[in-house]
């Protein structure tokens, strides 16, 4: 079972986040909240690919606190919400 940390980005961002990030981020440090493993269990149950987005992602790069996360579901987000 991959952690939401793993599905996090695909390969391809990686590679792009790794060369314009300043220094290496431990992504895993930001996904400890509790609805990151809630995430992953729905996640895997339904086969669903779900990746975090937007205003979170922008604000591990700059290094600042985030209050809200937003994640992108690949498929039927109305079902996967259900």
């Amino acid at each position: 079972m991959l952690s939401f940390a793993d599905r996090l980005l695909p390969a391809q961002i990686v590679s792009i986040f790794n060369l314009y990030a300043p220094v290496w981020i431990n992504m895993k440090k930001h996904l400890q909240h509790p609805i990151f493993k809630k995430l992953n269990e729905l996640a895997d149950a339904t086969g669903t690919e779900i990746y975090v987005i937007g205003g979170y992602v922008r604000d591990i790069l700059l290094n600042r606190p985030s209050k809200d996360i937003d994640i992108v579901v690949i498929g039927n987000g109305i079902k996967f919400a259900e």
